[in-house]
């Protein structure tokens, strides 16, 4: 809610809780943050099953949030305090051509670029928040695909004003350590029962 923070962007594994942190920062610009808001995610079927297995039992677990639901339709939700929640996919940017909005939450970018086959979805996403430049908020939340190209890792290591990881304590001097791959040590790797030394690819 801090008014000089406007992108928030999150690059991390599978399974670690990505979009539970998405859909709380969704479910709290919906209470807090009156305006249009827009919800993306990679394809057609990713965007139904994500509106329907996520996104509208969220609204309709919340008090709060039930309390702000008014009449829902296929991409859309209309609030009682007059805006909407639109969604949207990658790979079809006619639904978001006439679109503008405050808040703008993008699920798992690096997979856009193929889903939609040509142009650049990310960079369209975020050009429908212009109107706002003041006061958006635009959340990129993904796992990283591919090389240093990757969207999401470009996201994240560039024009960033503050820049979290992640840290565990060391077993041993009890130190919190950033987990990057030479930090990580392999003593024994058991194999077929026998005790052997990892190559560098199983490390």
């Amino acid at each position: 809610g801090r008014p000089g923070v406007k992108g928030i962007r999150v690059c991390g594994a599978h399974q670690t809780g990505k979009p539970r942190a998405r859909y709380a920062c969704l479910g709290w610009c919906i209470d807090y943050r009156a305006g249009t808001k827009m919800l993306t995610m990679p394809g057609d079927e990713t965007l139904k099953r994500g509106e329907a297995e996520k996104l509208l039992p969220l609204l309709e677990a919340s008090p709060v949030l039930r309390n702000l639901k008014g009449r829902t339709t296929a991409r859309h939700v209309r609030l009682k305090d007059g805006s909407s929640l639109f969604l949207s996919s990658a790979q079809a940017p006619g639904q978001r051509a006439s679109i503008t909005v405050q808040d703008l939450f993008m699920d798992e970018e690096d997979l856009y670029q193929k889903a939609a086959g040509k142009g650049d979805p990310v960079t369209d996403f975020i050009e429908r928040t212009r109107s706002y430049s003041f006061t958006r908020k635009i959340m990129r939340v993904s796992k990283p695909v591919g090389d240093a190209r990757s969207s999401i890792w470009q996201a994240v290591t560039r024009d960033v004003d503050l820049t979290l990881a992640y840290r565990v304590v060391c077993p041993t001097c009890f130190a919190p350590q950033f987990m990057s791959p030479e930090r990580v040590v392999c003593q024994k790797l058991i194999k077929d029962g026998q005790e052997t030394e990892p190559s560098p690819a199983e490390i």
